[in-house]
């Protein structure tokens, strides 16, 4: 029974690492620059040098069709087909900034 109790709680914080660091991964591995994290309404972003998180999400978001309507202080507004998208600063985790972890 101990074991099967181990195993409940180390499939779930096992599945939550892994659902954490795939993006992260993604991120690191490959040339995105915009990774949205999986059942969060959170963005990991990779900056670079003289860039800024939102910057670098206002390229993601144009790349998908999204127009950048307005910037508020700390967030933006995006409009596509009637609808309307608005991400605030804290939406947009920097990662990675200049290639290194951003501690």
């Amino acid at each position: 029974m101990k074991k099967f109790f181990l195993y409940v709680m180390i499939f779930p914080a096992f599945v939550l690492l892994v659902l954490f660091l795939f993006p992260v991964g993604k991120l690191y591995f490959t040339e995105a620059k915009v990774v949205e994290a999986a059942f969060l309404d959170v963005y990991y972003a990779q900056v670079g040098d003289g860039e800024t998180e939102f910057d670098v999400f206002k390229e993601y978001m144009e790349k998908q069709g999204w127009v950048e309507v307005q910037r508020l202080g700390s967030g933006q507004d995006f409009e596509r087909d009637g609808e309307t998208f608005f991400i605030h600063s804290t939406d947009i985790k920097t990662i990675f900034r200049d290639g290194w972890v951003n501690f």
